[in-house]
């Protein structure tokens, strides 16, 4: 229920952000994304505080430890099945991924909602999710990262520090640009 409520409460504040901005600037701009990307760097923190620690099991039955991650920069990133939004997320992961999986990137998509392996594999499936460590969310990680929204993201330097998170719909310009920082 409460993550609903967050949800909602996310649509209606990009829903209020793109009439705000086309009534301020009165632009013949039809692209919905250009006012979203323009409120992009206030919805961006960065933390600079211990990544929490984890235990989950992956897709594939391996056990997923934060301490793999070691001296590794990773993302971890929130989705659930049916999220429309969530294409574009597991997009930008992938635009990101293949720029930087060969310089020891690891990714993390967790299924924030669902306890099935087989909804995580029809949502890599059906939006064409990279090679990466997908699972459900078994160890409370939306929680231990407070995830404000389904599209949160956040990046883990080596030494284990978030150093950026975003709650809205991810830049792929922009994590790549934050990845490059820390590789």
């Amino acid at each position: 229920m409460k993550n609903k409520l967050i949800f909602a409460v996310s649509i209606a504040s990009i829903l209020l952000l793109i009439g705000c901005a086309n009534y301020k600037n009165n632009t013949k701009n039809t692209d919905p994304l250009t006012n979203i990307k323009k409120s992009l760097f206030a919805s961006v923190e960065r933390p600079n505080i211990t990544a929490p620690s984890f235990k989950i099991t992956d897709i594939n039955g391996r056990v997923i430890t934060n301490e793999e991650f070691k001296n590794m920069p990773y993302i971890v990133q929130g989705f659930t099945y049916g999220c429309n939004s969530c294409e574009h997320e597991v997009k930008t992961l992938n635009a990101v991924y293949n720029q930087y999986k060969d310089k020891g990137l690891g990714i993390i998509s967790i299924d924030i909602n669902s306890e099935s392996d087989d909804i995580v594999r029809d949502t890599k499936e059906k939006y064409n999710g990279g090679d990466w460590i997908w699972a459900y969310d078994s160890d409370n990680l939306g929680i231990k990262f407070g995830m404000k929204s389904l599209e949160a993201t956040y990046l883990i330097n080596k030494e284990g520090i978030i150093v950026y998170a975003d709650s809205i719909l991810t830049d792929p310009d922009v994590l790549s640009e934050e990845v490059k920082k820390v590789i």
